[in-house]
């Protein structure tokens, strides 16, 4: 009897577990610092907000971003990302297509943005590497974010 016990207990270990939501799941505000380029050619600093939506969907999270456009500059496609879930910082991977102004044209070039996400209570705390090619030191961004009440 004990044996069966037991073996019942081990087998739903991992049901328990799986039904435990990550800290990431659910909606939040962020606070991205961006550079924009003005008319004049100068870089300027803006706060740019966002939104992040992460839900759970087997052993993965998946992130959806949405990031308000600059102003003057045409709206920014919302992001969709996967990674697998894991305990701690969360790290997704977006890979795109950059459009950059120089010289009087427009150039495109390969664009990489890793997220990383960490949560503590309902304060998210992260950063967001940029890399894009032919476009050297491109410094990190720190992102903010709060969670949005059910």
């Amino acid at each position: 009897m004990r044996y069966h016990l037991a073996l019942a207990v081990l087998l739903s270990l991992p049901v328990f577990a799986e039904a435990q939501e990550h800290p990431l799941v659910g909606r939040w505000n962020l606070a991205i610092p961006a550079q924009v380029r003005g008319a004049d050619g100068r870089p300027t600093r803006v706060q740019l907000k966002g939104k992040l939506e992460v839900s759970a969907v087997g052993d993965s999270l998946v992130a959806i971003l949405d990031v308000e456009a600059v102003a003057g500059q045409p709206p920014r496609k919302q992001e969709r990302m996967v990674s697998l879930r894991r305990e701690g910082t969360m790290r997704f991977v977006n890979k795109s297509v950059a459009s950059l102004a120089g010289n009087g044209e427009l150039l495109t070039r390969p664009a990489t943005a890793t997220y990383e996400f960490d949560v503590t209570g309902d304060q998210l705390n992260g950063t967001m590497q940029l890399e894009v090619g032919g476009v050297p030191g491109i410094a990190p961004r720190t992102l903010t974010g709060t969670r949005v009440a059910s």
